[in-house]
């Protein structure tokens, strides 16, 4: 335990522009200006985010500082709609360039602003069970926020993970039995409170309207963190569309009416009465559960 709390703070040190001398906080100063070379953690850390959003036309997108900056900005008032106008022109993946030959990267538009915080988070999850696993631990749960990834089973039988609902913590929507698999939930609007800032997006700075939450499983966690949050971005039919097209890959949504849509890869999801319980198994054909 005590080796993947220094795992996770030593990749908060190399991953958080809010600390000035982490790699990308140098990249949002210098690098508009010119390529700068990084360490080859954090470069393929980069090459896999620049994947999730070519993916996800955007939807995810690893440029979204300037924006994140604008709504909240640390100790100010949020932009106003021209200020957010301008934060939106810088902001785009298509503006991160990455030269494998060099080992460099390049911000090709005044103003990008890399965030990989929540992105990070999940990654240093996928390195602890690394680390785990290496030292012949063969049973453990390792969760940040929003992001989980399992290692092996609980002892014979499945981690349970309980999916609440967004606006009612005491309301379980459904359980899911999983093991050796990452889980990323990804949350919008609250109705009463907000306990973190809801998910942008990166294309019209606007929290999405279609979906409450947005739940993804997969074999890793940065995979299940990237695509929960572009999930939340797409809506219901855009977001079974990505599950679809990625191998090993589904999700669970909430849309706004509280309702729950499954990808294919699961059935016999239902609303849990009122002792909160549900099933998941495996199965065929994408649903939707009033």
């Amino acid at each position: 335990m005590a080796a993947v709390m220094a795992e996770m703070q030593r990749i908060a040190r190399v991953c958080d522009p809010q600390r000035p001398a982490s790699e990308p906080a140098m990249l949002n100063a210098a690098a508009t200006a010119r390529p700068v070379p990084v360490s080859d953690e954090l470069f393929q850390l980069l090459v896999r985010a620049h994947a999730f959003a070519r993916g996800s036309d955007g939807a995810f997108d690893p440029t979204c500082g300037a924006l994140t900056l604008a709504v909240e900005p640390p100790g100010g008032d949020p932009a106003d709609e021209p200020g957010l106008a301008r934060a939106l022109q810088a902001v785009g993946w298509r503006h991160l360039l990455l030269d494998p030959a060099t080992r460099s990267v390049r911000l090709a538009r005044a103003g990008v602003r890399l965030d990989l915080t929540g992105f990070a988070t999940a990654y240093a999850i996928d390195r602890c069970v690394a680390l785990l696993r290496r030292q012949g631990i063969q049973h453990a749960l390792v969760g940040a926020g929003g992001d989980t990834r399992l290692l092996g089973d609980r002892r014979g039988g499945p981690w349970t993970i309980t999916l609440r609902d967004p606006d009612d913590a005491d309301r379980v929507l459904a359980l899911l039995p999983l093991q050796d698999l990452a889980v990323s939930t990804a949350v919008g609007h609250r109705r009463e409170h907000r306990l973190r800032a809801p998910v942008l997006d990166p294309r019209s700075g606007r929290p999405p309207a279609g979906l409450r939450s947005a739940t993804v499983v997969a074999s890793e966690g940065i995979t299940a963190h990237a695509l929960a949050k572009a999930a939340l971005v797409l809506g219901v039919e855009g977001a079974l569309k990505l599950a679809a097209a990625q191998a090993a890959v589904d999700a669970v949504l909430v849309d706004a009416e509280g309702r729950l849509h499954v990808s294919a890869g699961l059935q016999n999801l239902r609303q849990a009465p009122p002792a909160g319980r549900a099933a998941v198994r495996a199965g065929a054909a994408p649903q939707s559960v009033a």
